[in-house]
């Protein structure tokens, strides 16, 4: 289960398997062994690494949770403020007055 969780986040982007593995610390050898389940059981430094590699949690990844996407739950109307230059400059002066 958790090979196809992986594979599904890893394509989703259009990510290679050497792409993922660069980002994690490991060779795309080793990485393709966790897509295919041929390892059971992920270090948790791996996991930690793979799940920011992934932008996902590791609850995620060993199946304790529903949703990958950590931003699924943010309004989309407020995703879109926070990408306007209005958000930015809110952001800079909070910032700069709470240094």
């Amino acid at each position: 289960m958790y090979c196809q969780r992986i594979r599904h986040l890893r394509e989703k982007p259009r990510l290679t398997q050497t792409e993922i593995a660069n980002k994690i610390g490991i060779s795309q050898s080793a990485y393709k062994r966790y897509e295919q389940n041929e390892i059971k059981r992920y270090s948790e430094t791996t996991l930690d690494n793979l799940a920011k590699a992934l932008e996902t949690t590791t609850e995620f990844i060993l199946g304790e949770e529903g949703q990958h996407d950590k931003f699924e739950h943010v309004p989309p109307e407020f995703l879109k403020w926070i990408a306007t230059e209005e958000s930015m400059a809110y952001i800079m002066e909070a910032f700069i007055k709470f240094q």
